[in-house]
């Protein structure tokens, strides 16, 4: 199932942050080892994530981090979602609004090709070859982007 939005502080502040820069969290993971914080973070923007985008925030991010983090021991990765992204939480699919992807429902038995064309706030419109359908959040057991054909 897809999970609620991360409770963790790290992810709230840089919500927040991010936000400042006109882009949206989709996914951050902190994990020590060694000493160093080593830290993945996945952007999104609607109007696209190149990698100087990509560069500009991972300037940004490192004095935030090691603010948030207290310590200056840090490895940092920025990335974008990719195309063929597996969501992990509901906030992503309010991000990928127009874009396609596929769906694996509770109790279903494959993936469902289509464009999520309006995301609300207990479900998704969602446009298959069939036509348009409203699938409850409840109901997504795994969702996947699906720019590659």
């Amino acid at each position: 199932m897809l999970m609620a939005d991360p409770e963790d502080p790290v992810f709230r502040d840089l919500d927040q942050f991010v936000k400042t820069l006109g882009l949206s969290l989709v996914e951050c993971g902190v994990r020590t080892k060694n000493g160093t914080a080593n830290v993945h973070v996945v952007l999104h923007s609607s109007t696209g994530l190149g990698i100087d985008d990509c560069a500009k925030a991972h300037r940004l991010l490192i004095p935030r981090l090691e603010k948030l983090l207290g310590t200056e021991d840090l490895s940092v990765e920025v990335g974008s979602p990719g195309l063929e992204r597996n969501l992990k939480f509901l906030r992503e699919l309010g991000f990928y609004q127009g874009k396609k992807a596929k769906l694996y429902l509770v109790g279903g038995t494959d993936w469902e090709p289509g464009t999520i064309e309006e995301v609300l706030d207990d479900s998704i419109v969602f446009v298959t070859s069939v036509g348009l359908k409203t699938v409850p959040k409840a109901q997504i057991y795994k969702a996947k982007l699906n720019d590659i054909s």
